[in-house]
């Protein structure tokens, strides 16, 4: 058995681990420390987290939204980053009917603390998303080096915002990445100067630039001017290649991504041409293409390709070694069987074949004289088909290629009548995880029985799919409990959802030869209600919705009230065979944790806010009632002591010692006890000082 544990220094290890120390490891070495592992918990789940926030990774995504504007105590709250590790700091909107945030809106102490976050020193990546009239001070004197705008204007900083930037730090970028931003937010980032006169962010280091649109000629050649050691360059290009490219001599990796709409175009956008122009002074290793040919559309395959390989033949790129040509014809995977349907299947079908001609024909320089990566290949439509550009219900999470789904109940969900038809063609692509969620105004639930019939018929449809294993629904109120039956998902997570027992309309479609058998299932802030529907809910054959008896793994996240507790009651009687249990607890473990004598491992997660309380919440009391009868074989405990509070240090600890010394728990071969004491740094630090 192995023991591992983490204790305050005030806490003393001599008694309450004796029995440990004595017969099981001895030759461990015990370790007490003081945790000062900055907590997460400043930041509360219900405001200004945006959805990439991820604190253990080191991202953070702050959301203007309107609550923004009022609470007068956020301000301090964001502060509170400098206690975490932040790498990354997502910056973005999320005000109604996706407006732009204004910085010069916002309050002064809001623009304070965020001034704040951006200059953070363990600050590597910065995104902006959706922000307008930001002065370009605020990523002055910084310590980030990657920065991505999207959506974004910049201005030129006025007097009172360049006033209190430190003259000793320089923000130097060594990645930039934008789109959708205009020529004068461009002009502003390269140009505006601090009080000393120095330029507020320097772009003398910058190794990669990736330009989303390099169509708007000057903002990329603005950027192009001031970064004399550029290695790597991306970018976009949808009508012509610009010449001023060749002016990049330090050019190692050049990727372009070519959007061809017309088969009268130019395929290569005249890339032969500017590429001439960089011949003899040149750097290049990388050649890299990506050309797009969008559904409905063609491109032509006759010698203009070749082009490319004549000018390569004839020029000097003596340090070229690589060249990749990919060319990705988009296909409507839903196309029919009308004969115009029909016909545009034949036309892409026709130009595969064309294409693949053309490797042997036109590019026998390359073929022979550099690494020459030659492909084409067909892809789908689907995720532009169900989520077209314009929509935004799909969540932020959707990677088709991942095969992860993530629909978003908003305002629209309840107009568009084409979207029912859209979701359906989920079916085609090889959906594994499901989420559902709702992105109404204020954080309004979504609620089940006001979407449109043909809407709940295309989510049960996708709930059905053959291929999906896993499905998490968040925000969701009035759900029948059989909108999961006769599914073949096996994990399901539960999130602020509410269920309800199925109507005898919603049961008498439900198919009988198929049974939803859940292994996995996490839930939380989902009331006792909903727990019953699910466990006890039947189809019209009078069979159960939900078959729990396989069910393997649970996490339970809250058991602080009756109505929690009993909720993991009423779901532990359904599955007798559960091995692992992970259960979050501030009050008491529930004595009814005793009944599971299957379980092999027990993960309490104990929160503790009060030194005169049990450090334990009572799991001696109910490790008693287990001995015996059970084949436990991992307890792992974790121990939270909140921010402000403290914890006994007395013999209570020992008890969990003295329980199972005493008791008979034959297969237990490991114990974890790790005490996590939540502190801010920056207050330890400060009273060290002292």
């Amino acid at each position: 058995m192995k023991l591992v544990e983490t204790f305050p220094s005030s806490m003393s290890l001599g008694r309450p681990i004796s029995h440990f120390r004595r017969t099981i490891c001895s030759s461990s070495i015990l370790k007490a420390r003081r945790s000062t592992k900055p907590t997460p918990l400043p930041f509360p789940h219900n405001t200004f987290r945006g959805e990439d926030t991820d604190l253990e990774a080191g991202t953070f995504h702050f959301d203007v939204e309107r609550s923004s504007f009022t609470d007068n105590d956020l301000p301090r709250r964001l502060r509170l980053t400098s206690d975490v590790n932040v790498k990354s700091l997502i910056l973005g909107s999320n005000l109604f009917n996706f407006v732009a945030a204004d910085w010069d809106e916002l309050p002064a102490d809001l623009q304070a603390a965020l001034q704040y976050v951006v200059r953070l020193p363990t600050l590597e990546e910065l995104t902006i998303l959706n922000v307008k009239n930001l002065p370009v001070s605020l990523l002055s004197a910084a310590s980030f080096s990657t920065l991505s705008i999207h959506h974004a204007k910049f201005r030129r900083s006025k007097f009172r915002d360049r006033k209190n930037t430190p003259s000793n730090i320089v923000t130097r970028l060594k990645s930039f990445n934008f789109g959708l931003t205009p020529l004068s937010s461009i002009r502003a980032l390269v140009r505006d100067r601090i009080p000393t006169d120095s330029l507020s962010i320097d772009l003398s280091s910058l190794h990669s630039l990736t330009v989303h649109n390099a169509d708007e000629v000057a903002a990329f050649e603005e950027v192009m001017k001031v970064s004399p050691n550029l290695s790597i360059l991306h970018c976009e290009v949808k009508i012509e290649v610009p010449s001023s490219l060749a002016a990049c001599r330090s050019l190692k990796t050049l990727v372009l991504l070519f959007g061809i709409r017309d088969e009268l175009q130019d395929p290569l956008l005249g890339l032969p041409d500017v590429l001439s122009e960089m011949s003899g002074d040149n750097v290049l290793e990388e050649l890299l293409i990506n050309v797009h040919v969008p559904d409905h559309h063609s491109c032509r395959t006759d010698a203009m390709w070749g082009r490319l390989d004549d000018i390569l033949s004839q020029s000097a790129f003596h340090s070229l070694r690589r060249v990749s040509l990919k060319i990705i014809v988009w296909v409507d995977d839903d196309l029919g069987l009308s004969a115009e349907e029909l016909e545009e299947k034949r036309r892409r079908e026709a130009l595969k074949e064309e294409l693949e001609k053309i490797r042997a024909s036109q590019f026998t320089w390359l073929s022979s004289h550099v690494r020459f990566e030659f492909s084409h290949r067909s892809e789908g439509i689907m995720l532009v088909a169900i989520f077209p550009h314009e929509s935004n219900r799909r969540g932020v999470t959707t990677d088709l290629e991942a095969g992860t789904l993530h629909f978003d109940v908003e305002r629209s969900s309840f107009t568009d009548s084409d979207f029912p038809r859209r979701l359906r063609l989920a079916s085609t692509v090889n959906v594994k995880s499901l989420i559902l969620s709702s992105k109404l105004f204020n954080f309004v639930a979504a609620d089940w029985d006001e979407l449109p019939t043909e809407l709940q018929a295309a989510l049960q449809h996708v709930i059905r799919l053959p291929t999906l294993g896993e499905l998490t629904i968040l925000k969701f109120k009035n759900l029948p409990a059989t909108c999961l039956s006769a599914a073949r998902f096996s994990t399901l997570s539960l999130r602020q959802a509410k269920f309800r027992r199925s109507k005898f309309h919603e049961r008498k479609n439900t198919p009988s030869n198929i049974i939803t058998r859940i292994k996995s299932f996490g839930f939380g802030l989902t009331p006792l209600s909903s727990i019953r529907a699910l466990v006890r809910d039947r189809t019209s054959t009078n069979s159960l919705a939900i078959d729990f008896s396989s069910l393997h793994s649970l996490t339970s996240i809250g058991l602080c009230h009756a109505d929690e507790v009993a909720a993991c009651k009423e779901e532990m009687k359904v599955s007798p065979n559960l091995k692992y249990l992970q259960c979050e607890v501030d009050r008491k473990v529930p004595l009814s944790l005793a009944a599971c004598r299957s379980l092999k491992t027990l993960v309490p997660l104990l929160a503790i806010g009060d030194e005169l309380q049990d450090p334990l919440l009572g799991l001696p009391d109910v490790l008693p009632d287990i001995s015996g009868d059970n084949v436990l074989e991992k307890l792992l405990i974790h121990v939270y002591v909140q921010c402000y509070s403290s914890c006994r240090t007395d013999a209570m600890w020992g008890r969990l010692d003295d329980v199972l010394s005493r008791s008979a728990f034959h297969s237990l071969h490991r114990v974890s006890l790790k005490i996590i004491v939540w502190i801010l740094v920056h207050i330890v630090e400060h009273l060290l000082a002292m």
